[in-house]
C-alpha cells in the first residue's frame, strides 16, 4: 500500500489534535471539578442529575416558604402574646371594679385606665407587619381592620365605640370590621399547606369561649360597655352588677379565645421547625446524589492527564520523526 506524504501529515495532525482535545477536556474537568461536562459524557448520569436538580430546586422553594411562614407566625404569636397580657390586665381591673366598697372616684380611675387599655387593644388589632400589611385583616391586608378612634384621653362619659361584623345592625358610635375572614396560606411541603395568618374577626369580634360558644359582642363592644357602666353616675348596683358580671364573662372568653389561637400558632411554629430539619436533610441527600453523579475523581483525573501528556508527547515526536524521513534528507 502506497502512503502519500499528505496522508502522513493529515493522520499525524489529526492524532495530535485528538490528543490535545482529550487533554483539554480533562483539564476542564479538573478546573470545574465536574466529571460530566456535557450530556454526551454520560447520558444516564446527566438525565438523573437533571431530575435531582429539579427536585432540589422545588425543595429549596419549600424551605423559602417555611422561612416566610415562620416570620409571619412568629410576628402573629408575639402580637397575640401582647393581647393575652392586655386581657389579663383588663380582667384584673374588672375584678377590682366589682368590689362593692369602691367609691365613685375609684371607679372613675379604673374607667380611665380601661380607656387606655382600649386604645392599646385597638393598636394591637391594627398591627402592621414590616411590609405595612395589616395582619388581622384576612385577605384585605391593605385595609385597616378596626378603624376605631382613640378614647384614652376622651372626657369621662364620652362614648366608647364598639365593633361589629359587616351586615350586622350598627349601634350608634360603633364601627364595622374592615377585614374579611380569609386566612393566608403557604405551601411549606409537597403535601402541607400551612395557615400563616388569623383574621381579626375570630380574635376580636366573634369570641369563642372554652365550650366553643360564640359571644354576642366583640371585645371592643364589651370593654366599651363596661367603661360606660363604670362612668355612670349616680352609682346603681342593680344595673352595674349585671353589667360587671357580663363584662367579666366576655373578657374571660376573649382571653381563652386568644390563648387557644396562640397555642395553635405555636404548634404550627413547632411543625415548621420539624419540616425545616427534614428539608435540610433532604437537600443534603440531593447534594450527595449530584456529587456521585457529576463530581470528579481528582486522583483518577490527574492520572489520566499525565497519561494523556505522555501520549501527546509521543505523538508529536513520532510525527516529527516520520515527517523528517525523505529522499532529500538522505542525500
Amino acid at each position: 500500500m502506497r502512503v502519500s506524504t499528505a496522508q502522513i501529515y493529515d493522520t499525524g495532525i489529526n492524532g495530535i489534535t485528538r490528543n490535545q482535545a482529550a487533554m483539554l477536556k480533562t483539564q476542564t474537568q479538573i478546573t470545574t471539578g465536574r466529571r460530566v461536562l456535557t450530556p454526551s459524557d454520560d447520558p444516564v448520569a446527566s438525565a438523573r442529575a437533571l431530575v435531582v436538580t429539579q427536585s432540589q430546586q422545588v425543595n429549596q422553594r419549600y424551605v423559602e416558604n417555611q422561612g416566610a411562614a415562620k416570620d409571619s407566625l412568629s410576628f402573629l404569636e408575639n402580637t397575640l402574646g401582647s393581647m393575652t397580657e392586655l386581657m389579663k390586665n383588663v380582667i384584673d381591673r374588672t375584678v377590682q371594679a366589682g368590689n362593692g366598697t369602691l367609691g365613685d372616684a375609684e371607679r372613675q380611675m379604673i374607667a380611665r385606665e380601661l380607656r387606655m387599655r382600649y386604645d392599646e387593644l385597638s393598636a394591637l388589632a391594627n398591627t402592621q407587619d414590616g411590609e405595612g400589611n395589616y395582619i388581622f385583616s384576612g385577605f384585605r391586608t391593605a385595609t385597616q381592620p378596626f378603624p376605631t378612634t382613640p378614647v384614652g384621653n376622651a372626657p369621662t362619659g364620652s362614648p366608647v365605640p364598639g365593633v361589629v361584623m359587616p351586615g350586622v345592625a350598627v349601634p350608634p358610635g360603633a364601627t364595622v370590621y374592615g377585614g374579611d375572614d380569609g386566612r393566608r396560606e403557604l405551601q411549606v411541603e409537597s403535601s402541607r399547606v400551612m395557615t400563616v395568618s388569623e383574621p381579626g374577626s375570630d380574635i376580636f369580634v366573634r369570641i369563642r369561649d372554652k365550650s366553643g360558644a360564640v359571644t354576642d359582642e366583640s371585645v371592643f363592644t364589651s370593654l366599651g360597655n363596661f367603661i360606660a357602666a363604670l362612668e355612670t353616675t349616680p352609682f346603681d348596683a342593680t344595673t352595674f352588677n349585671p353589667a360587671h358580671d357580663q363584662a367579666l364573662e366576655n373578657f374571660y372568653a376573649a382571653l381563652d379565645n386568644t390563648s387557644r389561637i396562640q397555642t395553635s400558632v405555636g404548634a404550627r411554629l413547632a411543625e415548621l421547625e420539624s419540616l425545616k430539619s427534614t428539608a435540610e436533610d433532604r437537600d443534603l441527600q440531593y447534594q450527595g446524589t449530584l456529587s456521585d453523579l457529576q463530581d470528579l475523581d481528582y486522583a483518577e483525573a490527574i492520572s489520566t492527564l499525565s497519561k494523556q501528556q505522555i501520549i501527546l508527547d509521543a505523538a508529536q515526536k513520532s510525527f516529527m520523526t516520520i515527517t523528517g524521513l525523505g529522499l532529500f534528507n538522505q542525500l
